[in-house]
């Protein structure tokens, strides 16, 4: 089997730390249990892992390289241009896109939810689209200890709702605990584990575009300690979340609504989450190494047998009317849509 090269922008610098950062370094980890991996930086020179321009190009076409950071798109399919193996894993709404990063159209893209899945499909339906969804730490459990936090709450991506209204009409109603910047994954857990409910809402806009959250880990992580999401299902977090089973929906109605829908999650609280087992299983180390193999023997027979030279071009849209009933096609509803307006027939 070919060697995997993880690409990550950098391992030191903070601004790179975040939950896809993470999820890509705990993906490298487990696949090289099974199969040769290393992880290399391209955005700095940094002890204990190799600089990207410095790996032998022929070492990188002898294996697969996987890439995720979209916004990076561009500049790393420069630098990589000619290599043959090229993995997308896409952990993103493609908010790359809206800055020109455009993925080659070679690339295959393993999603990192069924939710990007789905998106990329819509975007590009004739790409090799795959889901590998993350595993979770052994550590995510639930320890059955006392919890002494009603509300833990992240504000490092959340909305300005969130902020300014939904957390001060919280205090002093609730024991409410706000982290303000990044936290280690053992610290996380541990909080996790002393609050009955956390709450999470990542819904944030780029340019004019409304970006949603790509899969949300730390919402499965407090199932898995046996917390309560109290969250908006945005984007990837409906891969998992199942309001009112598992989780509690907020962003509905009002924020009085809101309130009492947490208020009311922190009290329910009986120790546990009825979906805690399920999911450790479900995005369990075992799992993930079945998907991996799985994924990866597709991948070989992808880039062995696909034709060199540009993707073909596929019409799946449907057809237009011929060019001399256009015209009719035009009046014929237009006469009928007059007609209702005459009629006051409306559309039921």
């Amino acid at each position: 089997m070919p060697k995997h090269w993880f690409l990550q922008p950098s391992m030191e610098d903070p601004f790179y730390v975040c939950g896809g950062w993470q999820i890509f370094n705990r993906a490298c980890e487990l696949a090289g249990r099974m199969r040769e991996t290393e992880l290399v930086t391209y955005r700095h020179r940094e002890a204990g892992h190799r600089y990207l321009d410095d790996v032998p190009r022929s070492e990188l076409n002898d294996g697969i390289v996987w890439v995720y950071w979209s916004a990076h798109v561009r500049e790393l399919a420069e630098r990589l241009a000619g290599c043959p193996r090229v993995v997308l894993y896409g952990m993103n709404e493609d908010y790359g896109r809206h800055f020109g990063q455009i993925t080659p159209p070679r690339w295959p893209i393993v999603a990192l939810s069924r939710f990007i899945a789905a998106h990329y499909a819509v975007r590009d339906p004739w790409r090799l689209i795959h889901h590998l969804g993350p595993a979770l730490h052994p550590d995510a459990a639930n320890r059955r200890g006392p919890r002494d936090i009603d509300v833990l709450i992240h504000v490092r991506k959340t909305t300005s709702y969130l902020r300014n209204e939904l957390i001060p009409a919280l205090e002093g109603r609730l024991a409410v605990r706000v982290l303000r910047e990044w936290v280690p994954q053992e610290e996380m857990l541990e909080l996790l584990n002393r609050s009955r409910t956390y709450l999470y809402w990542v819904h944030k806009q780029i340019q004019g575009m409304w970006i949603y959250e790509g899969f949300g880990m730390q919402p499965l992580e407090a199932i898995a300690c046996g917390a309560t999401p109290v969250a908006n299902a945005y984007g990837g977090l409906s891969d998992y979340l199942e309001a009112p089973y598992n989780s509690r929906k907020i962003g509905v109605h009002s924020l009085e609504y809101d309130v009492l829908q947490i208020e009311r999650a922190a009290r329910e609280h009986d120790g546990g989450n009825p979906d805690e087992e399920r999911l450790r299983q479900l995005y369990g180390e075992e799992r993930f190494a079945r998907a991996f193999q799985a994924i990866e023997r597709d991948l070989l027979f992808y880039f062995e047998r696909c034709p060199a030279g540009q993707p073909q071009a596929f019409d799946i849209g449907p057809p237009r009317p011929p060019l001399r009933r256009r015209p009719y096609v035009w009046l014929h509803r237009t006469v009928r849509r007059v007609y209702k307006e005459l009629r006051g027939i409306r559309p039921r």
